[in-house]
């Protein structure tokens, strides 16, 4: 087994689960990483640096990004997708990546999944907009993936049903 570690100087370690040792480091990240998580079926990686909107430290130089990495290969990790502009994550059981995205338009934010169902390409499909100004902080995904809850800057709970909603 493997097991993901974190750093504010923009990297992580794979470490050996069962003797302790170091694996390798990767680097991708330009600011502090805060968060990884394996797929479900252990292939990939899903490392993230909260945006400065979701920060939790502001001493820490955050960049925004989630960077999916095949583990499949574990001694020659790759990135296989890079998002930008994260405010927040949610990872469900089917091996569904829901994001909230700050786009290029300041104005708006979007519910983005990705699927990382099989080793091919990940497929991505923007399933929500709304107005960037609701400042979303955390996402949760119901296991089932029929609702979406937003939590937003100023206390505010939005409920999306995503039920109609096709997964890729």
């Amino acid at each position: 087994s493997t097991l993901a570690s974190v750093s504010w100087d923009g990297t992580m370690w794979l470490w050996n689960g069962r003797t302790g040792d170091h694996i390798t480091t990767l680097s991708g990240h330009s600011g502090g990483v805060s968060f990884v998580t394996f797929s479900v079926d252990d292939t990939r990686l899903i490392s993230g640096s909260y945006s400065i909107s979701g920060s939790h430290d502001p001493s820490v130089d955050y960049d925004g990004t989630v960077l999916i990495w095949d583990v499949a290969n574990i001694a020659r990790p790759n990135v296989l997708c890079k998002k930008t502009a994260v405010d927040a994550f949610y990872l469900t059981s089917r091996n569904c990546l829901f994001l909230l995205e700050t786009r290029t338009d300041p104005t708006l934010c979007g519910l983005t999944v990705l699927s990382l169902r099989d080793e091919g390409p990940i497929d991505t499909r923007v399933i929500c907009w709304f107005p960037s100004d609701i400042s979303p902080r955390r996402l949760a995904v119901h296991p089932a993936a029929s609702t979406a809850a937003v939590v937003c800057g100023d206390g505010r709970l939005l409920l999306l049903d995503i039920s109609k909603v096709s997964i890729p």
